[in-house]
């Protein structure tokens, strides 16, 4: 079906220029930066209103505390998706397992429930990304 479709495409376009993304499914989140600071972090929640996380954001290491570099704006918000590695996933559902705990569904229910854990140490131990 995508062969077909990607046939038809290139020959009613003149275009022979493709982009495409990786689709991370995980948690949306805000991050907003003031002075380059990290001062909050949330989930887009219901739409309207957001559940602050920014405890437990800060655990993560690929989340930068600090913005770095020359002539940034003194507020800015950055928004991605917060996502727990399919590499890892299989092993934290065995260790809850294990403990008697229950597993999670998928990894973007693995991601959410680490994430908006009230202990941010419980989300420093999970390997989210």
């Amino acid at each position: 079906e995508l062969d077909a479709w990607f046939e038809r495409v290139a020959k009613e376009s003149n275009q022979n220029t493709w982009l495409c993304e990786v689709k991370v499914d995980g948690l949306a989140i805000n991050l907003l930066y003031e002075q380059s600071k990290l001062v909050r972090a949330l989930t887009r929640g219901n739409g309207v209103t957001g559940e602050d996380v920014t405890l437990n954001i800060k655990t993560i290491r690929e989340i930068p505390h600090q913005l770095i570099g020359d002539k940034l704006p003194q507020r800015v918000e950055i928004r991605g998706e917060v996502f727990f590695p399919l590499s890892k996933f299989a092993q934290l559902n065995d260790e809850l397992e294990e403990a008697g705990k229950a597993i999670f569904a998928n990894p973007r229910n693995a991601a959410a429930g680490s994430l908006r854990q009230k202990d941010p140490r419980v989300t420093a131990s999970r390997p989210l990304s």
